[in-house]
């Protein structure tokens, strides 16, 4: 999971930069496998789930953050993405999804985004401070960020996130905001007729 700050708010604020370590991140990964809020909300929107059970930290590293049971049908894997801070709150509102390009620039290891081996049947955004959330279906969005990111690169601005190892080795991983009614409307094009609604 990439846990990137929202980089619009930090300039705004003049936090410097953070230095995320793995275990920081892994953490937060744990902490929100046991949030009950994204459980409940997955039971609640997924029709016949019957249980939502926590991925290991092996089925973690390859995309899965939770596999959701269902009654009659086999199990899905979910990866969450979640935000401390809802953009559409800010003084000057975005509506945005974070995408990542690159996982680990110097070593040209594909972002999350892009990762054609990510065993990810769906990513569901969610934004803590509203309660507001996306589903999308991970190999609709994997097909359309592949044909459109460097568009998209050109559009909107990508930003870079410092990581660090527990072995102290550090890295750069890159990203960037892409409003999520672009993406949408793209998804639309390709898989399901053009929308006009947006």
């Amino acid at each position: 999971m990439n846990f990137a700050e929202d980089f619009d708010d930090i300039q705004k604020k003049n936090i410097p930069e953070k230095v995320f370590s793995f275990k920081e991140q892994l953490g937060k990964s744990e902490g929100i496998a046991l949030n009950k809020d994204y459980k409940k909300l997955l039971l609640e929107i997924l029709p016949n789930s019957i249980d939502i059970v926590k991925a290991s930290l092996k089925e973690d590293k390859k995309g899965t953050d939770w596999w959701v049971k269902f009654r009659n049908k086999n199990q899905i894997s979910i990866d969450i993405k979640a935000r401390d801070i809802d953009p559409l709150k800010l003084r000057l509102p975005e509506d945005d999804l974070i995408l990542e390009i690159w996982s680990n620039i110097e070593r040209q290891i594909p972002g999350w985004t892009l990762d054609i081996n990510k065993r990810t049947d769906y990513i569901l955004w969610f934004w803590k401070p509203t309660g507001r959330f996306l589903l999308l279906s991970f190999p609709k969005l994997l097909y359309v960020f592949k044909e459109n990111w460097k568009k998209w690169k050109e559009m909107y601005t990508s930003r870079t996130n410092k990581s660090k190892g527990s072995d102290g080795t550090t890295w750069e991983s890159e990203y960037m905001k892409v409003p999520r009614k672009v993406v949408l409307k793209e998804i639309d094009r390709i898989f399901h007729g053009e929308s006009t609604s947006y």
